[in-house]
């Protein structure tokens, strides 16, 4: 292959080492995947089916099962927890054959990039009570994930890594993945919702600098954009 002459010997033993779904889907480029081809078209379906027709035309009002007075049911705590289930609900931990709802409507919350940049959870969703419409959303996590560095095969001193981000902390990844959704939506001329419960920025010199470069385009992309803005600030 080109890559292989370029580095002068066999390294990469096939094309998914360069651009597979183990590669494209956890950097942020894919924003979500499919099983098969058909699961692949809806999927798309289900995408286009939030955005307006056309740039004049306003979002379209989604139909729901769920009654408008409903309670969100499940409540955040001061243990950390998953925040899907703030968004999306989930089932109840006591009473499995009930459902536990989320802020959204039951199933309309569409995830995308999960595997990347896993401290900000970003996503669509509608919600019956402001009128069916779709949404763009963003939410923090709560809780310490873990961030697998591969080790590359063109580099023989590379070492696979495994680093901990804590919760509620913008990181460089987190950053550029907050500012690269709300861009998205902004395109799509999607209102945006924002659970704003971060503690802060990292720092220190690992980041070079660069929280602070996706950062400044996340701030200014929120406060500029061309849709409505809800924010629901919440320290825990």
């Amino acid at each position: 292959s080109a890559r292989t002459q370029v580095l002068g010997r066999e390294v990469y033993t096939s094309n998914n080492q360069l651009g597979g779904i183990q590669i494209m889907y956890n950097n942020g480029v894919s924003h979500t995947t499919a099983e098969d081809d058909f699961q692949g078209v809806y999927t798309i379906l289900q995408w286009l089916s939030y955005m307006p027709k056309d740039s004049r035309s306003p979002v379209p009002i989604l139909h729901s099962k769920d009654p408008i007075d409903r309670e969100v049911d499940f409540m955040p705590t001061k243990a950390p927890y998953d925040p899907r289930w703030m968004l999306a609900g989930r089932p109840h931990p006591t009473n499995k054959e009930t459902w536990q709802s989320g802020f959204f409507d039951h199933g309309s919350f569409m995830e995308i990039m999960r595997p990347w940049a896993q401290t900000v959870v970003v996503g669509r969703a509608k919600q019956r009570r402001l009128g069916g419409i779709p949404v763009g959303v963003v939410a923090v996590e709560t809780r310490t994930v873990e961030l697998a560095i591969p080790a590359d095969p063109a580099n023989l001193d590379s070492e696979a890594k495994i680093i901990q981000q804590a919760g509620q902390v913008w990181f460089p990844d987190s950053a550029y993945k907050t500012s690269q959704a709300i861009k998205d939506f902004s395109r799509e001329h999607l209102p945006l919702m924002v659970f704003a419960n971060w503690r802060g920025f990292s720092g220190g010199m690992k980041e070079n600098g660069c929280t602070g470069e996706h950062r400044s385009p996340s701030i200014s992309l929120v406060f500029q954009g061309h849709t409505p803005l809800y924010e629901n600030s919440r320290a825990v």
